[in-house]
């Protein structure tokens, strides 16, 4: 009788070993999970951030194109105007 008892503790002890190993193993796992997503998440963001300033960028660019195209059109205009007179 003793001897199943101890057998029994001894398997006991074992088996809450493996699970206490298994129990390690997902808890590095959730760790690892949990910092892939925070990098996700700054990239995300900086990512969003870059996407943000490049639009502005384009934006002050087709303000300079649409000043430019005005200015040649005023040159236009005054040249033709030029032309008349002379």
């Amino acid at each position: 009788m003793s001897t199943q008892i101890a057998q029994g503790k001894k398997d006991l002890t074992d088996r809450t070993q493996i699970q206490a190993a298994a129990i390690q193993q997902v808890r590095q796992a959730v760790e690892s999970l949990t910092d892939t997503i925070k990098r996700n998440a700054q990239q995300t963001e900086e990512a969003s951030s870059a996407a943000l300033h490049a639009s502005q960028t384009a934006n002050q660019g087709a303000q300079s194109v649409r000043l430019v195209i005005n200015t040649m059109e005023d040159i236009k205009a005054s040249s033709r105007k030029t032309s008349a007179i002379i």
